[in-house]
């Protein structure tokens, strides 16, 4: 399924593919610095994919931005895994 929007570019959605999702937190603030807040945020994530039923394969969380590598049940569902 291809979602296309005027103000965003297009999305593919595709079930049993690979997504690599990158995350930036706003004007690039390191609100991420600590391992305790890393940890906490990396849970949601597992708890997110796993209620989708996607796979996590590779992750990175850095002070300000993350890298996901997943692989989708529905990918459909990728929006809902990004909020």
């Amino acid at each position: 399924m291809l979602k296309q929007q005027y103000f965003a570019p297009n999305h593919l959605f595709m079930d049993d593919t690979p997504y690599f999702i990158t995350g930036a937190i706003y004007e690039k603030r390191h609100l991420l610095a600590t391992d305790e807040l890393k940890t906490r945020l990396l849970g949601l994530i597992r708890q997110s994919f796993e209620a989708r039923g996607w796979q996590l394969d590779h992750w990175v969380i850095l002070n300000n931005h993350y890298h996901l590598l997943g692989i989708s049940k529905k990918g459909r569902d990728l929006t809902k895994i990004i909020r």
